[in-house]
């Protein structure tokens, strides 16, 4: 199992080894975050040496491998030769320590998730298509940067991304897992939502009804492979997780290519409480997006992207009042119903009508 760590910076040296003590049963290895922010944490010697102790106390007390996590950005996606040039800088200290005789890193996890931005929610296929290869140029670069050290050692090349890339790749063939790892060592799925939903994981069985999709399993190359990860805070209690962690891994152990479970994050609590979640879509009456839409209910107030698209989470169920403002059009005033916690509602599209000109 891999864990998911944040935050690990600010342990004092007295929480450093009751933090790792609490790390999931099972537990072999860790995405350890070494950004703060835009910072990485390299950057001031002291938080350099804080990692330094826990890649210490990792490998000599709990026999943890560590990869260093960092491009938490979306940008980063686009900018190959800085985000090589960070990599770097990380697989620099990782030399430094294996050549004073002391742990370094296992690997380089990269979080970057650029389908979280505008650009991939309003693209188009071909826009998407577009955002998929500049992350796999990016890693490409990554690989001729730090692949192989200058010591002969290797730092594997990880990568969180998410888990529907299955159907992605009926749209974006350069999505499926084999394109990925032809660079990656290992793509990391994330089978889980935001906290308080719409749940994507929380069980065993939800979990595997979105992995049974073959093209995420289907012209592996060799040695490299697929990890599956759950979230905490989609789960009641720590042996809810542990039956999770099991059912998944005997599942799909049989599976070419599976490397076991991933646990986001260390830290965060269980059993998340869920609430409501709506999407919607804002349009003219001849169908094209009216962006920066004034959208707001229960005291909420959300604008529409480029594309028409607005989101509002933790609305009273099972019912709402919506209210829709845009210059040039008439108020819109309407209800929705159906809002249940940890599922999404779809309101759909919301035709707004042209104010009158004045004069007329």
């Amino acid at each position: 199992m891999a864990v998911w760590v944040y935050g690990a910076h600010r342990w004092s040296e007295a929480q450093l080894a009751i933090e790792l003590s609490r790390l999931p049963g099972g537990a072999r290895r860790l995405y350890l975050s070494v950004e703060d922010g835009p910072r990485l944490l390299f950057d001031d010697p002291r938080e350099a040496e804080r990692v330094g102790r826990i890649l210490d106390l990792a490998h000599e007390r709990l026999d943890l491998a560590v990869e260093a996590m960092l491009l938490q950005d979306p940008s980063w996606a686009f900018d190959p030769e800085a985000s090589a040039a960070r990599a770097g800088r990380v697989a620099a200290f990782h030399a430094a320590r294996r050549a004073g005789g002391r742990p370094g890193f296992a690997g380089l996890h990269f979080d970057i998730e650029p389908h979280t931005e505008e650009a991939w929610v309003c693209g188009s296929a071909e826009e998407r298509r577009g955002i998929v290869r500049a992350l796999q140029m990016t890693f490409a670069r990554i690989a001729q940067r730090v692949g192989r050290l200058e010591d002969g050692s290797e730092l594997r090349l990880t990568a969180a991304l998410p888990w529907w890339l299955g159907p992605l790749s009926a749209e974006v063939p350069e999505a499926a897992p084999p394109v990925w790892l032809a660079t990656l060592h290992e793509v990391v799925l994330m089978v889980y939502g935001d906290p308080g939903g719409p749940l994507a994981g929380g069980s065993a069985e939800a979990v595997l009804a979105r992995m049974d999709d073959g093209r995420l399993w289907t012209r592996l190359p060799p040695g490299r492979g697929v990890r599956v990860g759950l979230a905490i805070y989609e789960h009641r209690d720590p042996p809810a997780l542990d039956r999770a962690v099991r059912e998944v891994s005997a599942a799909l152990a049989d599976r070419p290519g599976f490397r076991g479970v991933a646990v986001f994050a260390h830290g965060q609590p269980f059993n998340a409480p869920l609430v409501t979640a709506l999407e919607g879509r804002v349009v003219a009456p001849d169908g094209r997006p009216v962006a920066g839409a004034r959208v707001r209910a229960d005291r909420q107030e959300v604008l529409s992207n480029r594309c028409g698209l607005f989101g509002l989470r933790g609305l009273p169920a099972p019912s709402a009042a919506i209210t829709v403002e845009a210059d040039g059009f008439a108020t819109l005033r309407t209800s929705v119903a159906g809002l249940v916690p940890g599922q999404l509602r779809q309101l759909g599209v919301i035709v707004l009508d042209r104010s009158a000109l004045p004069g007329r």
